[in-house]
Order: structure tokens, then sequence, then C-alpha cells
């Protein structure tokens, strides 16, 4: 179950994981618990108080406000800013009378919003020196030598009217009419006009910018009041020349030593290494790396259909793309010392699973992540039951019913196996209520439960007839292979015709045996249950559906004779069909079973290409974009036959 944990990424809990956090909970409490209880509203607010001016609280609010946003220090003092405004702002609060009734927290919150709601907190400068920033409605008719409007956006300026109340627009305007103070859209309109016009008519310069699309691309409109101009007269992205004396940020200087880099570099008459003087080394020493190891990846390698590129015009065929082979910028890993790791961890007493060759060959890149890097990001606790769980339960209802009905097998599920059955299902249920394991929320878990049990009724009776009509029985249920002292290994030829093995540990969900001559008694069946939907029989062909060739050939090691491999979903029992059947020994089988035998050598020689099965795709638990750098993926065949010999740690291919 650990291999099936690992590929269920973020729907789970871990033991060790919720020890800690329910450690890290519990020294919160103390810390939040007097939060919890009712008090009067001066006393909220000088609790609010305290904790805006704390440093070594659970918050640390003083402390993490002076943390910059990388080097940007603005960002800082303006959150020292609201917190300093904040402060006098309930300072001012508390001088009033107050009730004494005591005021639940929710109320506190809901008060507290309440009065931000309705109170600006002008971000101003202080001193009101230098460069100045200001609300619009201070700026006005105040001169300045530069005017610069930001966010001159429709919505923003003029602010959109928020909801009139009990009144129409219209009638509101009607009562304004009759000296009414009340207010309406065209008077509020009319306010923006003036206060915009007294903000822009200055006897300097005026520069008005605003935002062409938010944080998530949507575009966004500038307000009317912005008057009409050619994109010329946009302000451009650096205000001053770049060789107008001495920079004056670090980023400034960073820019003009990667332009001087470049130029020096790209010039046919440079000689010598150019001179540059960038404010971070260390930061522009990165950047040129990341520049070079894009380049040598492979341009625009997401835009080549198949990652193939037109070969020269004599040739008149296509040559692979180079990024679609494993390279040192692309997965391939070739120090000694790591490759001298690699094989020492994934030698030939190494004990491999299906599901760790299934990872290999749908994302290379993924495997060194989780398996040899073993790297894992933070799951979250998951409110409903999970893929695994379901699986398992479901798992352990069949291997007992099976298990117990072997030798007696019914032919439809009624009476005492039906009975039976809703016994072995609710003793499991309870089984793992009993031994805490986290099943989600108690009451989801209740609803989930339900459709477990019905889930595995429908299937059961559905078998059972099937199996009587094809003249089958189980053998074995759960038979497990390679564990503790047992070495089952896995022999054959890998996809370049080299002897090669592996050995494999494993459990088998069932083995079935066909006993009708007819059938061809004395056939075993190897099935997988599914708690999703089963696999196609193309997925053998990259290899991201490999557990069921090679425990029928285990099975067929020991002396069994086989018939076929395939899958079965729990969850879909009015058609739970045979998913994914190939016969044993047949050409796709066969070369499912070489490209297993191709995955240690890959290994072993270092290569994690950041490409995906056609198949496969990428999937939510892989690295980020940020971390792969694309979304390449093969759109045809597989990763194991299109690499050259490298035993001796020759060529760009991969040995298996």
């Amino acid at each position: 179950m650990e291999d099936k944990a690992r590929e269920i990424r973020g729907r789970g809990l871990f033991p060790d994981r919720v020890e800690k956090d329910i450690e890290a909970f519990a020294a919160m409490r103390e810390v939040l618990e007097p939060l919890g209880s009712a008090r009067p509203e001066a006393d909220w607010i000088d609790l609010t108080l305290a904790l805006l001016g704390e440093d070594r609280g659970v918050f640390r609010l003083r402390r993490r406000v002076c943390d910059p946003v990388e080097e940007r220090w603005e960002v800082v003092r303006s959150d020292q800013r609201g917190i300093l405004l904040l402060e006098r702002l309930l300072r001012e609060w508390r001088e009033l009378d107050h009730a004494d009734d005591p005021l639940p927290p929710a109320g506190w919150h809901a008060l507290l919003g309440k009065l931000l709601q309705a109170n600006e907190l002008v971000l101003s400068t202080p001193g009101q020196k230098g460069v100045q920033v200001l609300e619009a409605h201070d700026a006005a008719l105040v001169p300045f030598a530069h005017t610069f409007v930001v966010h001159a956006n429709d919505g923003e300026f003029p602010r959109t009217t928020g909801s009139t109340g009990v009144f129409t627009d219209g009638e509101r305007r009607r009562l304004a009419e009759r000296d009414l103070p009340v207010t309406h859209r065209e008077e509020t309109l009319r306010r923006e006009r003036a206060l915009w016009r007294a903000v822009t008519q200055q006897t300097g310069p005026v520069w008005i910018t605003y935002r062409t699309t938010d944080a998530g691309g949507t575009p966004l409109l500038p307000s009317l009041m912005v008057p009409p101009h050619e994109d010329a007269a946009e302000l451009p992205r650096i205000r001053r020349p770049s060789d107008d004396g001495e920079p004056v940020t670090p980023a400034e200087a960073d820019r003009r030593a990667a332009f001087s880099l470049y130029r020096a570099l790209g010039s046919p008459d440079a000689t010598g290494r150019p001179r540059i003087a960038p404010a971070r080394p260390g930061r522009l020493a990165r950047a040129i790396m990341a520049a070079a190891a894009e380049t040598h990846r492979g341009p625009g390698l997401d835009r080549y259909p198949g990652f193939l590129l037109p070969a020269p015009p004599s040739s008149g065929n296509e040559v692979p793309h180079p990024a679609f082979r494993p390279n040192p910028w692309n997965g391939r890993l070739r120090d000694p010392e790591v490759l001298s790791e690699l094989e020492r961890r994934f030698d030939d007493d190494y004990r491999w699973s299906a599901g760790q060759l299934e990872a290999y060959a749908r994302s290379p890149f993924t495997f060194l992540i989780e398996r040899v890097l073993r790297l894992e990001g933070v799951e979250e606790a998951e409110e409903e039951t999970t893929p695994l769980t379901f699986g398992s339960v479901a798992h352990e209802i069949l291997e007992r019913f099976y298990a117990e009905f072997m030798d007696r097998l019914p032919r439809t599920l009624t009476g005492p196996a039906e009975t039976r059955l809703m016994e072995i299902c609710r003793e499991v249920c309870a089984e793992r209520v009993e031994k805490g394991e986290w099943l989600g929320v108690a009451a989801l878990w209740e609803q989930t439960r339900e459709g477990i049990v019905t889930g595995v009724r429908d299937y059961v009776a559905w078998e059972l007839e099937q199996m009587a009509e094809d003249g089958e029985r189980p053998v074995h249920t759960e038979f497990r292979f390679g564990w503790d002292d047992d070495r089952t290994f896995v022999e054959g030829e890998d996809v370049r015709g080299r002897t090669s093995r592996l050995r494999l540990r494993g459990s088998i969900d069932r083995v079935d045996r066909v006993d009708r001559v007819e059938q061809g008694a004395g056939v075993h069946h190897v099935l997988d249950y599914k708690s999703g939907k089963p696999p196609y029989k193309t997925w053998f062909d990259d290899a991201t559906a490999l557990q069921g060739v090679l425990y029928a050939q285990v099975m067929a090691d020991r002396g069994y004779e086989m018939g076929s491999c395939r899958y079965r979903s729990i969850r879909n029992p009015g058609n739970p069909k045979n998913g994914g059947e190939v016969n044993f020994g047949e050409a796709r089988y066969e070369a499912a079973l070489s490209m297993a035998l191709s995955v240690p050598g890959r290994v072993r020689g270092g290569y994690f290409e950041a490409v995906a099965s056609w198949k496969g795709d990428w999937k939510f638990w892989d690295p980020t974009l940020e971390i792969r750098r694309n979304h390449a993926r093969l759109t045809e065949g597989h990763r194991f036959d299109d690499f050259g010999d490298d035993t001796e740690g020759r060529g760009e291919g991969a040995g298996g």
C-alpha cells in the first residue's frame, strides 16, 4: 500500500505528518483559546492593539511585516504605515464610551469589519517631502513639478457606486432635486469629474497610467476620463536612458550588466572577457545558467508536434527534436559520483514494484523527484474518503469473500453468500474505524461507506454470474511474491535485445482458473481490481500499464499455464467488463515486458527527461511547470527504443 499511496498525490494523510500537525495545533491552541471567550468592546480593542504590536507571539506580526517581498522594501513601508494608521484608529475608538456587555468573537469581527469598511486608511507619504504618494483628494489643486496618476482604470476613477438601498437611482435623483441630502449616480460622477480635473490640471507634466490586465490576465479598460492618446504617448518601460549616469537601483545595475555581457558575447569582433559590474553577481550568474539551460533544452519544445524537426532538404525525412532525448539540460545526469550512487541504490538486488516501473515510463522526471530525491509536497487533509482508501477497503472485502468461498463458489449472489458478503463489509469498515484510520469527515464517511458496500455488492453479483458462464473460479487472492526472503526475478530481453532481469515484488489481487474444456481448461488469468477507470490495451504500448503483464509473467515462471492479464473496475458495476486485456505471449505483451526490463538500466544510466508519455500525460501531482519547465509529452510510441547503447558512456541515448 505504500507504493499506491505515493501514486495518489495530495489525497490523504500520513501518520508522521499528522502527529507533527497535532503538536503544532496544540501549541497554537494554548495561545488562541483565550480569544474564544466573549469580552466587552473595550477589552477587544485592547486585545487587537496588543496583537498588532506583538513581536514574539504566535503571529509575530511586527517581525513578519518587516520581511521584504524579495527586495521590494516599498511593500514593507506600506504595510508598516497601514498598521500604524490602524493603531491610531483603534486608539481613537478606545477613548469613546463603550458598553460593558460581553461581545462574542464573531460579533467583534463583524463590528471591526464594519468600522474598517466605513473608513479609508490613506497611505500617504510621511513628511510630505520628495516624491509624495497621495490620495486624489489630498492631491487636488496642489501644484507639483511632475504628477503621476496611477491605476486610472474604469471602475477605479470614477469609483463605481455601490447599492442604492431601497430607492432606485431615479428616485434618489428626484429626492435630491427637492433639496434632500441624498446622493445619486449623476451627482457622484459629477464630483469624480471635478476631482479628476483638479488633479490633472497641473502646471507641470502629468503622466496617466492604467492597467491593461488584472493578475489573472483578464483585460481591463482605462477610465473614460483618460484622454485619447497615441501608442507613442505611453510611458516607456524605463523612464530614464540606460546610459544616463550611474544606475540608481540594483535592478538597473543588473540589467545593464546583462546587456553588456550580451553585447560583448554577441559581437563577432569581441575580444577578451567583458567587464561588467552587477549589483548582485550571484543572481546574474544564476540567470546566465538558466538562460544556457533553456537554450540547450531546445527552443520552443512545446511547439513541435511529436518533437520532430524538419530534416535537411536532401534527406526528405524528419529528425527528433534534440530536447526529446535526455541531455545535460533536460534530465541527463552525468556526474560519476551521482551515477555511482544510482548504481548502488538501483542495483540488481533492488526490489521493483509494477507501480514504480509504470511511474518511470509515464514521467522519468517525476520518478527522479519522488523516488530518487524523495521530495514530497505538503498534503492537506481531505474531507471525503480518498480513492486510496476506497480502493483498499473494497480490495479487502473482495479478498475475504473470495478466499472464503473459493472452494464452494456460488453461481449467484443470493442467500447465505449475500448475507456473508454484507457481514464482511460491516467487519472491514468497522475494523478501519477502530484502527483510527483517516476515512474523511465522519458524516461523509457514513455516506461513502454505503457507496462502497453497494458498489462491491453489485460488482460481485455481476462477476459470479460471469464466472459461472465462462467456467472460471478463483484459485488465489492477494497472492504476494517478492517480499521478505522471497527473491522473485523477471528475466528476458530489453528493447535493445540485451538480456536483462529485475527483481520484483507485489501482490496480485486474484488469479482465476478455467475449468471448462471448451474454454481451455487449466489456463489461468491474472485479474487486477481498479477503483477507477481500467486501462485500455493501448496503455501497454507506452509502458504505462505494466502490472498485469509482470504479474502474469511471475505466475508463468512459477509453472502456471497463463491465458491473459486483465483489469476490472469495481466502481462500474453496470459494465465492469475486462479492461486492457492482453493475452500471454502476444506481441503487445512481449513489447510491454521488454520495456519493463529496460527501466532499471535507464535509471542507473541517469536518464530522467521531463517528457511525459503520450498516454500518461502530466498529472496534478507532478512537479509544477516552474520546475519541469515545459508541457512536453510524446504523441505516439514510447521512450525506450529511440536511444543508443551507452554502456560505455557514449552517445545521447539511454541504455536499457
